[in-house]
């Protein structure tokens, strides 16, 4: 048997505790969001400087890549062991 996999539609949320307890706070409570695959999910990114094209305007990006994008801007090398990748990200910048 595979394994079963919920994902809550974007405004409802899953849970297993059903206490009296636990439903009494689900009005002042809190959660981190919903799948991020949902386009109310996403943030906006805005970003100006030297290094970034002027009036660019670029798709949807993941915050993962952010990382990478601003160790390449301050010329820094990026650990080894992060999901983000510049590939993603950088025709935010100017070709130098």
């Amino acid at each position: 048997i595979p394994d079963i996999i919920l994902s809550a539609d974007l405004g409802w949320s899953l849970t297993t505790d059903w206490s009296e307890k636990y439903m009494s706070k689900m009005e002042t409570g809190g959660n981190h969001g919903w799948d991020n695959n949902y386009t109310d999910m996403h943030g906006i990114f805005f970003a100006m400087g030297p290094n970034f094209k002027k009036g660019y305007k670029t798709g949807t990006i993941n915050n993962i890549d952010i990382y990478p994008l601003m160790c390449k801007i301050f010329n820094i090398s990026p650990r080894s062991n992060v999901d983000g990748k510049i590939e993603n990200i950088e025709q935010v910048l100017i070709n130098r």
